[in-house]
């Protein structure tokens, strides 16, 4: 289909903006909960309001929109081994940290005596360290060449960002806060390389779309 990469980026920049927006109007329902302190999966923990939606409306969809986003990065930054092994880490990251969903935290934060919990756990550390591995193979793909070179920094500065926050042994007061971080980070990265493969989409289909006229009202020579 011609218009994938175009759909494909889309995808990445919706992402954001579905989790956001889902994380708002559930937050909203439940007074207690800081944004600061309390981590997104504890909006989906099996027994609180409105988990379900939390779940099925934010967190799965948003990563599912993540994993249809790497086709457009991959088409974007171009051929090659970096560039198709970060699409690769870039979309197991997204089923990764949708799949973590499916397995709802359950009981008190911290609570590893449950299978389900361990589950929960393995599935969001692979996915946040697969997005963070994604831009840092992709930045290795740009610094080789020539066209795309300017990703090569703003991609290593997004790796680094979102391992860093994403992992650093914050206060549990403060876990909420450094995971949005270091989705922001990601978020910021992923949206903006989203948006160029989107230009590039359009420019390439205007530039086609300008040689056709140019084929079809040219004279025959003689």
């Amino acid at each position: 289909m011609k218009d994938l990469q175009l759909y494909s980026a889309f995808a990445g920049v919706a992402s954001p903006i579905v989790l956001a927006a889902t994380t708002i109007v559930v937050a909203q329902q439940r007074p207690e909960y800081s944004h600061i302190r309390n981590t997104l999966s504890e909006l989906g923990m099996v027994g609180a309001p409105n988990a379900t939606w939390m779940n099925l409306a934010g967190i799965i969809p948003a990563g599912i929109l993540v994993t249809l986003a790497a086709g457009a990065v991959h088409r974007a930054f171009g051929i090659g081994r970096f560039s198709k092994a970060g699409a690769v880490f870039l979309g197991f990251g997204g089923l990764s940290l949708a799949a973590s969903a499916l397995s709802p935290w359950r009981g008190a934060p911290m609570d590893f005596t449950t299978l389900t919990n361990v589950l929960h756990a393995i599935l969001a550390m692979v996915g946040f360290a697969s997005i963070s591995i994604a831009p840092l193979l992709l930045s290795l793909h740009a610094r080789r060449s020539a066209t795309i070179q300017e990703w090569c920094v703003p991609s290593l500065v997004a790796a680094a960002g979102i391992a860093t926050l994403a992992f650093w042994p914050s206060e549990e007061r403060y876990l909420g806060v450094f995971q949005r971080a270091a989705l922001g980070v990601f978020y910021l990265w992923l949206s903006s390389a989203c948006i160029w493969a989107a230009k590039k989409r359009f420019r390439t289909h205007r530039s086609s779309h300008f040689l056709r006229r140019g084929d079809s009202t040219s004279c025959p020579n003689p």
